[in-house]
């Protein structure tokens, strides 16, 4: 099943990271984190699986964004207030639709103190067999130590995705409608 293979690709991302991974799923407006690792280090990001975050300002939710279609996008914007948790969440909905479209070309989100002032996010998506999101596999870390590794960060979130995506049927070069 998905579960045990997701929690193995979560384990050898935390081996290679030292840091907490989280998975996220899309539950309208939010994110849940439905499953989470925490990192063996004494100074991490705690996650509690079941929580839940607001999309314009979490890095699995910027992913959820990205791959919206630009009605639902609409949507989102017309019916959410960007109401900040801290003082880096990003409120400007032209900021946010740049920094969407940037998440859509380069495959990965990153975010730093706009959810938790002292931490950052690496964030990818997970596509199952149809193209449509699955979730979004998150890495979690203290601000600088993030600031430090993001290269290699975002590589092994990437490749944990593509391990993921291929789990779930995903074949990216099969693909022919376009995702969202």
């Amino acid at each position: 099943p998905f579960e045990s293979v997701l929690r193995g690709v979560m384990n050898d991302v935390v081996n290679q990271t030292s840091e907490t991974i989280l998975f996220a799923v899309r539950d309208g407006e939010k994110v849940i984190y439905s499953s989470v690792i925490e990192s063996p280090q004494p100074v991490r990001y705690v996650a509690q699986q079941g929580i839940n975050r607001p999309l314009f300002c979490s890095a699995s939710g910027l992913v959820m964004l990205a791959f919206d279609t630009q009605q639902e996008l609409d949507d989102y914007f017309r019916r959410t207030e960007l109401k900040p948790l801290t003082p880096n969440s990003i409120t400007d909905e032209n900021e946010l639709r740049g920094l969407i479209s940037e998440i859509r070309k380069t495959g990965y989100s990153s975010t730093a103190g706009t959810a938790h002032v002292d931490a950052a996010g690496f964030g990818v998506p997970v596509f199952r067999a149809d193209g449509h999101l699955a979730g979004a596999l998150v890495i979690g870390a203290p601000l600088e130590r993030a600031k430090r590794n993001k290269k290699r960060y975002v590589a092994a979130a990437k490749t944990a995705a593509e391990q993921l995506s291929r789990a779930l049927g995903y074949r990216p070069e099969f693909e022919e409608t376009g995702r969202h």
